[in-house]
């Protein structure tokens, strides 16, 4: 994974405390929304804070170039994600299911990290709701 002909590698934030996260919103939005802003909420509480650019490609090359820490979604085609997927393993993430499945392109959630907080996004964002 290369930016303007520089390698690319992931963040080194072991702390989920000092982890910057970046989410998206699947089209079906509204039906989930408590859902989905409980996954934020839960970010924001354990985190250093949450941003939104709107592109799952956009999403994860940023984190493939370590400009944030932990990535998750749900409602994803292959491809709004399949370049970022390649770009984040090949710069060092980890990228799953919620259920830490290794993420293959058919899979509707997507999880993907520096890996050093991976675990602990599972656990405390991506983990199923109460």
């Amino acid at each position: 994974a290369f930016l303007n002909g520089q390698p690319v590698s992931v963040s080194a934030t072991r702390d989920i405390q000092r982890a910057l996260f970046v989410t998206g919103f699947p089209y079906d939005r509204r039906a989930h929304a408590d859902a989905l802003l409980a996954r934020v909420k839960r970010a924001m509480l354990i985190g250093h804070g949450v941003r939104r650019s709107g592109s799952a490609a956009l999403d994860l090359a940023w984190l493939a170039c370590g400009r944030v820490d932990a990535y998750w979604e749900q409602g994803l085609a292959a491809y709004d994600v399949a370049a970022g997927v390649r770009l984040v393993r090949q710069a060092g993430g980890r990228v799953t299911t919620w259920q830490d499945v290794e993420h293959h392109l058919r899979s509707d959630q997507i999880c993907a990290t520096n890996g050093a907080i991976h675990d602990a996004v599972l656990t405390k964002v991506c983990a199923p709701l109460e």
